[in-house]
């Protein structure tokens, strides 16, 4: 006898029929289920679930640049050293993460968004031949030890030429102003004469830093050469340019005196020379030149001025 609602019943029907029916006939679908076995069920490692989860994750996920690392450019920029379009390097970003999808299959394991993106511009597109693994600290150290004075840790003369360039195409189309400031600290050689190097070297350490605390996120500020530095002032006029290079120069001059032993005979103080584009000049050239005539005047005065150069043939303040 059969419990209620038991299957058996039906199972039974099933076979009698199937017993009765002529060669070549089509079995019911009941007689095709009462014949075919449950298939086994195979327990997978807590391992394999884990890996088949995260893949699962990884292969819905839409292939995009982290928002932490900014557009795709700036991202492959930062990995690989590869300064590529914004619109190639999209398409390659999407690339390189269907490519780590790819070696996550055969490795079993996640190789990770630097890893895939070596491997695909190594192996896939050939746009790297013989790539260096380094740390990303150590690369900004090499990046800044390239475009800073390691004295004074302003910027360098190549890079101010570079900024400066970039500052007149930026605002020429357009005609806006800026202002270029050329700092000289005076009597450096009779420090060095009487007190020795690391004496001058200690001054101009202390010139770097007063013009580092002294100027705004935007302003470039270089060590141009020797005991002269440049700072270049976006969005400001001769008026404005007068105010930063008198804070500049009496805030050195303050700083730098201490350096210098009372019984020495030896006066540090520091000169400037100003120069408005367009106002002055409209080429990077002439502009340095007017400051660099600005600087000369202020110096052959006695130094510890800030003057811009005047057609009359004077520096004024």
């Amino acid at each position: 006898m059969t419990e209620p609602g038991s299957d058996e019943p039906a199972l039974a029907g099933s076979a009698r029929r199937a017993a009765r029916r002529h060669p070549g006939e089509r079995r019911s679908g009941s007689e095709r289920r009462a014949t075919v076995a449950p298939a086994a069920v195979e327990r997978r490692a807590g391992g394999e679930r884990r890996f088949s989860r995260e893949r699962r994750a990884r292969d819905r996920r839409t292939p995009t640049a982290p928002a932490a690392a900014g557009t795709p450019a700036a991202s492959l920029e930062r990995l690989t050293n590869l300064a590529l379009p914004e619109p190639e390097a999209a398409l390659h970003w999407r690339a390189i993460e269907q490519h780590r999808r790819e070696l996550e299959r055969a490795l079993q394991r996640d190789p990770g968004t630097a890893v895939a993106a070596l491997d695909y511009f190594l192996h896939r597109e050939h746009r790297l031949s013989d790539p260096a693994i380094i740390e990303s600290a150590t690369l900004a150290a090499l990046r800044r030890s390239a475009v800073r004075d390691s004295l004074t840790e302003l910027f360098n003369r190549e890079y101010f030429e570079l900024a400066l360039a970039r500052e007149i195409r930026r605002r020429g189309r357009h005609r806006e102003g800026f202002s270029l400031l050329l700092l000289d600290l005076d009597n450096l050689k009779s420090l060095n004469d009487r007190l020795g190097h690391r004496a001058g070297d200690a001054a101009l350490q202390v010139v770097g830093a007063v013009i580092r605390g002294g100027v705004r996120s935007v302003d470039v500020a270089c060590r141009y050469g020797g005991d002269e530095f440049a700072v270049l002032l976006p969005d400001t006029g001769p008026a404005g340019t007068a105010l930063v290079g008198e804070r500049l120069r009496s805030r050195t001059a303050a700083r730098v005196e201490r350096l210098v032993p009372a019984a020495e005979p030896v006066a540090l103080t520091v000169s400037a020379g100003m120069a408005s584009f367009p106002r002055d000049a409209s080429k990077a050239a002439e502009l340095v030149a007017v400051a660099d005539r600005a600087l000369y005047l202020v110096k052959r005065a006695g130094g510890n001025q800030v003057a811009r150069y005047s057609e009359g043939g004077g520096g004024r303040t």
